[in-house]
């Protein structure tokens, strides 16, 4: 049995994987095993293109098309049926993702489509839609001296105490082509995720901190290519709740009227504890200086 850590849980795993910390512990949070699971297809909800899943009460089914299928249940175990000879590559993206996810908001913890970074025990978040720009961020901020927190899931938690804070994911930052040329990185062979999609996973060594952190400050990345300046602006509470909502991570699996008020305690918690910005105007290498400095 393998042994890791990630998303601050204690994992026991039949397979291996390489992108999460190896950790020696003498119980898990969460067992990964593999095994033979039933989706009737017919049932199924479409996320995307060839993806569909299931949801009752504490059981989350997901089937992708000549990948895998998977079984996440009671916040605990996850299942895995591997297709066609598929195996780790793109069978670990939805692993990593969706089917993560659905694990923690089965233990009450809700995600953003986030990224974050840590830097003397304090974490500032990057909030956007997919191609904004976190991971590039992230890995702008890592060559920085700031260390990895997350990226695509983005978990948090409210304390006993009623602090709000970010977790840890998985230690890979997801980059187009363009971005790893420009930060210098080489492209490792079989690290494309999807065969139809020109993004590519990259470890940083030793880069992730584990665990879970006070915010410090979010930031929405509503940035875009038209050049038409660039600023960033405080943002008033009504504007920070609806954009927090606006990206939290899979919200449709969100159906319960429990899970509804979870989610919206932990967003207006966010929202009255921590300093959140939007990020306006033109995106570019250039003003991520500008970012950096407003931290």
């Amino acid at each position: 049995m393998n042994k890791y850590s990630a998303f601050g849980l204690d994992i026991w795993s039949e397979f291996e994987l390489d992108e999460l910390t190896p950790r020696k512990s003498t119980a898990p949070d969460v067992t990964i095993s593999n095994g033979p699971i039933h989706f009737d297809l017919s049932k199924g909800i479409r996320l995307f293109q060839d993806v569909y899943f299931i949801k009752q009460n504490n059981i989350f089914l997901l089937h992708v098309k000549d990948i895998a299928l998977y079984e996440v249940c009671n916040g605990n175990r996850i299942t895995i049926q591997t297709l066609n000879n598929s195996f780790l590559d793109e069978f670990k993206i939805f692993l990593y993702g969706t089917c993560f996810n659905s694990l923690l908001l089965q233990r009450e913890i809700v995600s953003l489509h986030g990224a974050g970074i840590v830097k003397d025990g304090k974490v500032s978040l990057f909030i956007g839609d997919s191609g904004k720009g976190k991971s590039t961020l992230t890995t702008y901020f890592i060559q920085h001296g700031y260390s990895f927190l997350a990226d695509d899931v983005l978990p948090l938690k409210l304390c006993d105490d009623n602090q709000i804070q970010a977790g840890s994911s998985v230690g890979i930052v997801k980059l187009w082509e363009d971005s790893l040329n420009e930060f210098g990185l080489v492209k490792n062979e079989g690290a494309q995720i999807r065969t139809d999609v020109e993004k590519f996973r990259y470890v940083f060594p030793n880069s992730l901190t584990e665990g879970y952190f006070p915010i410090s400050k979010i930031f929405i990345l509503n940035w875009s290519d038209v050049d038409d300046g660039f600023d960033i602006q405080k943002l008033s509470s009504i504007e920070a709740i609806f954009y927090l909502r606006e990206h939290v991570y899979r919200p449709q699996f969100i159906t319960e009227s429990e899970e509804y008020s979870h989610m919206m305690k932990l967003i207006i918690s966010a929202v009255q504890q921590t300093e959140i910005f939007s990020i306006n105007g033109k995106r570019s290498f250039d003003n991520l200086n500008t970012i950096k400095n407003r931290l």
